[in-house]
C-alpha cells in the first residue's frame, strides 16, 4: 500500500505547556503509513519535534493582527497561497487543529476541492454563545470533540441547524502515554518527593497549566493564601509557562510575597519533565475557567493522582462519572477550599479515587483505540 498524505494546519502561540500539540503529536505519530505535513505560522519545539519524526513543516509567517485590516490580509493571503499549495500539492486528508486556523483557511481548502476535519479543543463559559464564525464550520466533514460532553456543549449551543449539527459532531478522548504516565510504588514516591523538595509527610497539591486568567491562578491565590495555615501541611505547586515581566504573572507573584506564604507556595515555571510531579502529588488542582478536555486531569489519573476541579467541560464525565476526583461549581472558592481538607485529611479515599483513576485512564485514553478512531475520520474515503 502506498503512503497516505495528510496536511495538518496548526495555529500555535509558542507556549512550550501545551496540551492540545502533546494531544495532536501523539496521533499524528501513531498513524500507520502515512506522510505527514505540518502547515503552521510560528517557528516553535513543536515543528522541531515533528522533524525529528520525519514529518514535514511548513511555517508561513503572517501579519501582527494590530487591527481589523490585518486580520483580513492575513485571511486573504493565507487562503490564497493555500489554494496554490493545494492545486499542486495532493493530500488524501486534511485537518484542522482549531477553530483560530480554520478561519484562516476553509475557503482555500474547499476552493481547492478538499473537506478538512476539525479538532474542538476549548469551550465558552456555559452563558457566552459560540459566534456566528462557527457557522464556518459546517464546511468542514466533521468536528472532532474530546469528550461526550463537550459534544454535547457544542450541540446545544453551536449556530447551525440540527441536522447539521448531528452530521458533524462526534468525540474521540486524547491519547496518553500509559509508559510514561504510570503509578509508581509508595518507596518510589518518597524518592521523587525528596528530589523535588516536597516533604514525604506533606499534603502535595500541583496545579498544571500556563500562566493565565483563563486558568484562574490568581483568583486561586488571592482566595486561598489566607487560609493556607489551616492546612499546615499543604504545598502548593504551580507549574507552568510563567513570564515574570507579564502583568498578571507577577501578581502572582507579588501576592505570594504580601501573604508570606512562600514557605507552602511554589511558582515552579515550565517543566521539561512532568511526569515526577503527577507521581509525587496527593492531588492535582484544575481550578480553571473553562476547559475541553483538560490535559492535567487525564495524565494526572494516569500516575493514580486523583483531581480537584471546578466546573469545566468534561470534569463530571470523567471524575464523577468514574469516582475518581470531585468537581466543585465554578467559582465556589469556599468549596474548594473545603475539599482540599477533606482530601488531605481522607488519606484511604483519595488513594482509592487514584487507583479508579489510574484503571479508567487505561480504558478510555489508550493509544491504539484513539489513533484507529483518527484514522477512520481522517481516511474514511481510503479505507477497505
Amino acid at each position: 500500500m502506498s503512503q497516505r498524505r495528510i496536511l495538518v494546519l496548526v495555529s500555535q502561540a509558542g507556549v512550550r505547556a501545551n496540551g492540545g500539540l502533546v494531544s495532536l503529536k501523539n496521533i499524528l505519530l501513531g498513524l500507520p503509513n502515512t506522510d505527514i505535513t505540518i502547515l503552521t505560522q510560528n517557528q516553535t519545539f513543536f515543528n522541531d519535534e515533528m522533524v525529528q519524526n520525519k514529518a514535514r513543516v511548513i511555517v508561513w509567517f503572517i501579519l501582527p493582527e494590530k487591527n481589523k485590516l490585518f486580520r483580513l490580509l492575513n485571511i486573504v493571503l493565507i487562503n490564497i497561497r493555500l489554494f496554490v499549495h493545494l492545486l499542486f500539492t495532493k493530500y488524501d486528508a486534511i485537518h484542522v487543529n482549531d477553530i483560530q486556523f480554520l478561519l484562516k483557511s476553509i475557503i482555500g481548502v474547499r476552493l481547492s476541492g478538499s473537506i478538512p476535519t476539525m479538532n474542538i479543543r476549548d469551550t465558552n463559559e456555559s452563558e457566552r454563545p459560540y459566534g456566528n464564525h462557527w457557522k464556518l464550520t459546517a464546511w468542514c466533514k466533521k468536528l472532532i470533540a474530546l469528550s461526550s460532553e463537550m459534544k454535547e456543549d457544542f450541540n446545544k449551543r453551536l449556530p447551525l441547524s440540527g441536522n447539521e449539527k448531528d452530521d458533524l459532531l462526534t468525540f474521540v478522548y486524547s491519547i496518553v502515554d500509559h509508559q510514561r504516565m504510570n503509578k509508581v510504588t509508595e518507596t518510589t514516591r518518597i524518592q521523587i518527593r525528596k528530589k523535588l523538595s516536597v516533604s514525604p509527610e506533606g499534603f502535595y497539591v500541583i496545579v498544571v497549566a500556563k500562566f493565565g486568567p483563563k486558568k484562574q491562578q490568581l483568583a486561586l491565590l488571592e482566595h486561598l493564601c489566607g487560609r493556607l495555615k489551616e492546612i499546615p501541611k499543604l504545598q502548593l505547586d504551580f507549574i507552568g509557562d510563567l513570564n515574570e515581566d507579564a502583568d498578571y504573572d507577577k501578581a502572582c507573584l507579588k501576592i505570594i510575597q504580601k501573604k508570606d506564604v512562600a514557605n507552602q507556595v511554589v511558582l515552579r515555571g515550565f517543566q521539561s519533565d512532568i511526569v515526577p510531579f503527577y507521581q509525587a502529588a496527593d492531588l492535582v488542582l484544575v481550578p480553571s475557567q473553562r476547559e475541553g478536555l483538560a490535559r492535567c486531569m487525564i495524565e494526572g489519573l494516569s500516575c493514580s493522582t486523583p483531581i480537584l476541579s471546578f466546573s469545566v467541560c468534561s470534569a463530571r464525565e470523567i471524575l464523577e462519572g468514574h469516582n475518581c476526583g470531585m468537581v466543585i461549581e465554578q467559582g465556589n472558592y469556599q468549596e474548594l477550599f473545603k475539599a482540599l481538607k477533606w482530601f488531605e485529611a481522607s488519606v484511604e479515599e483519595r488513594r482509592a479515587m487514584g487507583e479508579r483513576g489510574w484503571k479508567i485512564s487505561r480504558e478510555l485514553f489508550k493509544e491504539e483505540v484513539i489513533i484507529a478512531q483518527y484514522e477512520r475520520l481522517f481516511f474514511s474515503d481510503h479505507l477497505n
